[in-house]
């Protein structure tokens, strides 16, 4: 069996740990971030994921799937809000199936609690990756206090996300990269429950509040509340406004007023959360080769990082881990670099 170290401990990281130290493998996981079961790291710029039939194919495969259905919220159906305050119920399916609702944060966070139980899966936070040996699957971590250390492996996986250090790594030599800022950025806005803890919407919707160029959409949260997501161009225009002339106080009231009038009620301190949550970019990546000399392999958004609008980025990251380990089992676990290559070619003819 093999040593393993996965850079990367969030939704992806977490359950390929999970995956490779079943097969028996020796995991150590390494996080730039701290531990987000004892620090909310997501806290406002978190957008509410949908675990999809590819993701539950992944997670039931892992032996995860109950655990992560009871964090989640079934969702059968759009719910629209025009301008008026108007409703219209817009189902997912005819046979009354649902797509689930999940927290960022509590995904990540159950996943690694799973993870953490298994005697051969190491996890490590707040562990910047500052290096990778492409030829040694060495890696080089700083900790907060500015220590360096060097970790030796078999075989190391780059799961650390869009921007990931592994691939950074890569680049250096032969490889194809592009990298695509959408026209929109995004803030979260978190819906409260009523003070009993009950829903203030339909709990079993998703809710959009489609404006053309922009939007506002809600996924339920298990306590009641909503995860909110403003969508807006990061540059306005003659169509539309953008977050460069949504600055002020003023400017964000009288925003909302006109858009979104009918979550004014439901969301009593939107300006506030408006002006005080970060603004967010969405990135597309796109890159080749995903592993170099059979020892280092890029996966996840790491590897194809897509905007939400256009594909499922943790589902199919989770079918990512789900195909490795289908090809380990076909191939075994001492191929590491016919499995890797696989794996690509795998994921191409899916998406």
């Amino acid at each position: 069996m093999s040593k393993i170290t996965i850079v990367g401990g969030g939704l992806v990281g977490s359950l390929l740990a999970i995956f490779l130290a079943k097969r028996g493998h020796t995991v150590s996981v390494y996080e730039r971030r701290g531990d987000p079961r004892k620090t909310d790291i997501y806290a406002g710029r978190s957008i509410n994921l949908v675990v999809s039939h590819r993701g539950w194919t992944a997670l039931r495969a892992a032996g995860v799937e109950d655990a992560v259905k009871q964090i989640t919220v079934p969702v059968y159906a759009r719910m629209m809000h025009d301008r008026d305050g108007k409703l219209n119920r817009v189902p997912y399916s005819i046979d009354n199936r649902a797509i689930y609702s999940v927290s960022r944060g509590e995904l990540n966070r159950r996943l690694l609690s799973e993870a953490e139980q298994l005697p051969n899966v190491k996890l490590h936070f707040d562990h910047k990756c500052v290096d990778v040996d492409l030829e040694t699957a060495t890696c080089r971590f700083q900790t907060n206090d500015g220590e360096v250390i060097g970790v030796n492996a078999d075989v190391v996986f780059g799961s650390d996300g869009a921007f990931s250090a592994v691939r950074a790594k890569m680049m250096l030599g032969r490889f194809t990269y592009s990298q695509e800022y959408i026209e929109h950025d995004y803030k979260e806005v978190a819906f409260p429950a009523n003070a009993d803890g009950t829903p203030k919407m339909d709990p079993q919707c998703l809710h959009i509040w489609p404006r053309r160029y922009f939007m506002m959409m809600g996924l339920a949260n298990q306590d009641g509340g909503f995860t909110g997501t403003l969508f807006m161009p990061n540059t306005h225009t003659e169509n539309a406004p953008g977050f460069d002339t949504v600055q002020t106080e003023e400017q964000a009231k009288k925003f909302f007023a006109e858009h979104f009038a009918d979550a004014l009620p439901i969301v009593p301190d939107i300006v506030e959360q408006y002006m005080r949550n970060p603004q967010s970019s969405l990135a597309i990546i796109r890159c080749n080769p995903w592993t170099v000399n059979g020892k280092v392999a890029l996966i996840g958004d790491a590897a194809h990082a897509i905007v939400p609008f256009y594909g499922e980025g943790m589902n199919a990251g989770y079918e990512d881990c789900k195909v490795l380990n289908d090809l380990l089992n076909e191939h075994g676990d001492d191929n590491w670099a016919d499995s890797a290559q696989r794996l690509r070619q795998s994921a191409q003819t899916q998406r």
